[in-house]
């Protein structure tokens, strides 16, 4: 009855890490554009104190 109970578990498992991985990549994506958009930002503030 155990094996049972571990079996399923494992493929529960095994059909939601694709939801996890994707999950990840959208994070990992969004992280990285928020970062280009902070430098961007970052980098016109810079350029606007520079002027005299």
């Amino acid at each position: 009855m155990t094996t049972f109970i571990l079996i399923a578990l494992l493929l529960i498992l095994a059909a939601g890490a694709r939801y996890l991985l994707y999950a990840a990549v959208g994070y990992a994506d969004y992280f990285l554009e928020e970062r280009k958009r902070l430098a961007v930002l970052r980098d016109a503030t810079k350029r606007r104190r520079n002027i005299p």
